[in-house]
């Protein structure tokens, strides 16, 4: 099972006509299956696919989904936005998710750090039973993360207006302890006494509300990445769970060859995440292991060709070769946001919402 079983949450927004975050996840969630979840707003909701063995499986799940939702909110009069941050001005961020103990307690302790907090990811799960190989694992994948950082950038926009940045959500996201890369753990022991120092210290609420962009998690036998901004399209969270996946196979084959994993300097690294949340693939890219600038394309091709055993092995190599190239030719969700908001920021909302049927199997840049 290590390394083969992959699943998906992705996170919506949910807004009005306007564009405005709306608290309406608990009528969504009456009226939709099991696999939707609430989220720390009510103005956002959770799908969470089954563990898949294979790419069409998952893919398969994410359409059934989206299809799902769309038409459950369009009965509500409410829209789904696959962003990382709502796009107009929000200032109705008291849509905590009034009957969650565990999401109150989470807004007491982070008090105004929450104030404007609500962003939407696309968390992809690979299964990893045992705990040292887990951590054993993070370590050998964290110099990776930047980079799956800027080819899942899909939050732009913020308060209305061009933030300057690809991610905003990882922005938002840096102000909370334990966000970032992951630190390096000689152990599953040392991982889990930093959580447990972290959490009776009151950094962390508990073990589950730590913001690294991997982690083991703290719920199910897997490493859970968190790199990547809410999903604009299937396409885009398709290529985030072949890389992810394909990268914890390539983790494993190092390990299993001796090849140890490099602890690089803390602050590489932060530049890393940093440029990547900036620049997406439009700009320069870091590798925290050697410190050097490079373009982002040329830092995915590297991803690319690291894992490229591993993607043969699986049957993935050629999808996500196509797949790759796409982003490159139509750009990352975030640049595919700039191309439709040249129109306006309605022209920019109605072209990213979930459209109703099939055509939620649609990329983004189709519609721009």
């Amino acid at each position: 099972m290590t390394g083969s079983t992959l699943g998906i949450e992705e996170e919506f927004l949910l807004v009005d006509a306007e564009g405005i975050p709306t608290p309406q996840s608990s009528a969504l969630l009456a009226k939709l299956p099991s696999t939707f979840k609430p989220e720390l707003r009510a103005s956002q909701i959770e799908a969470v696919t089954p563990p898949r063995k294979t790419l069409a499986e998952l893919r398969q799940d994410l359409l059934e989904s989206r299809e799902h939702l769309a038409v459950t909110a369009h009965e509500l009069g409410v829209r789904v936005l696959p962003v990382g941050c709502p796009i107009r001005a929000d200032d109705t961020l008291s849509d905590l998710t009034a009957t969650d103990e565990r999401h109150r307690g989470i807004h007491d302790l982070y008090a105004g750090s929450l104030r404007d907090y609500n962003v939407c990811a696309c968390q992809v799960h690979v299964c990893v039973e045992d705990d040292d190989l887990a951590v054993a694992i993070l370590n050998q994948v964290r110099e990776w993360l930047p980079i799956l950082v800027g080819l899942g950038v899909n939050s732009p926009f913020a308060h209305s207006v061009d933030t300057g940045f690809s991610s905003w959500r990882v922005i938002q996201q840096s102000r909370f302890p334990c966000s970032g890369l992951p630190p390096y753990s000689t152990s599953a022991d040392q991982y889990e006494d930093r959580m447990s120092v972290l959490t009776s210290v009151g950094a962390l609420f508990d073990e589950r509300t730590s913001f690294w962009l991997a982690r083991r998690s703290p719920r199910y036998p897997t490493i859970e990445f968190r790199v990547a901004d809410a999903a604009a399209t299937v396409d885009d969270a398709i290529l985030q769970a072949s890389l992810c996946r394909a990268l914890v196979k390539t983790a494993i084959a190092d390990l299993e060859r001796g090849l140890t994993p490099i602890d690089f300097d803390d602050q590489c690294g932060s530049a890393a995440v940093w440029t990547a949340a900036r620049y997406g693939l439009t700009g320069p890219s870091v590798d925290p292991v050697t410190g050097e600038s490079l373009s982002a394309t040329s830092r995915a091709a590297e991803l690319f060709d690291y894992v490229s055993e591993a993607l043969a092995d699986a049957g993935d190599y050629d999808l996500t070769a196509q797949l790759l190239d796409e982003v490159e030719m139509h750009g990352t969700g975030a640049a595919r946001q700039r191309k439709l908001a040249q129109g306006g920021l309605d022209a920019l909302i109605d072209g990213i919402a979930l459209p109703l049927g099939s055509e939620s199997c649609q990329r983004g840049e189709k519609s721009a």
